[in-house]
């Protein structure tokens, strides 16, 4: 399941049903963990493939239901919302462990074996 940052402008793209261009009454209607709806700002990128834009508030299980009465559009997608995300914390611990002075460690270790 996706997971977007809080307070963090989140950008999803969506492909319309047999790739119709021009709908004017698709929406995204986005359902908040307390169960209130916010509407998502939807803008045609081309060929029929939109996005939708908006800035989730809350942490927590997020809905975006899209729909277009006049295409047959359906869908619903999941995410959670999150105050950290762990994958830059993986990225940095990897730096950590990469940067310890060789030279140190080594003669740590001699001073062990004296």
């Amino acid at each position: 399941m996706r997971k977007y940052l809080v307070n963090q402008e989140v950008k999803i793209r969506y492909v319309a049903v047999n790739f119709t261009a021009g709908l004017t009454d698709l929406s995204g209607t986005l359902r908040k963990p307390d169960g209130t709806t916010a509407s998502a700002t939807v803008s045609e990128i081309g060929d029929g493939v939109y996005e939708f834009t908006f800035t989730p508030d809350v942490t927590g299980l997020w809905q975006l239901k899209v729909e277009s009465s006049s295409n047959g559009d359906k869908a619903i997608l999941s995410f959670h919302v999150v105050d950290v995300d762990i994958s830059t914390v993986d990225d940095k611990i990897d730096n950590l462990q990469t940067s310890v002075d060789s030279k140190a460690s080594q003669a740590s270790v001699d001073n062990l074996q004296n």
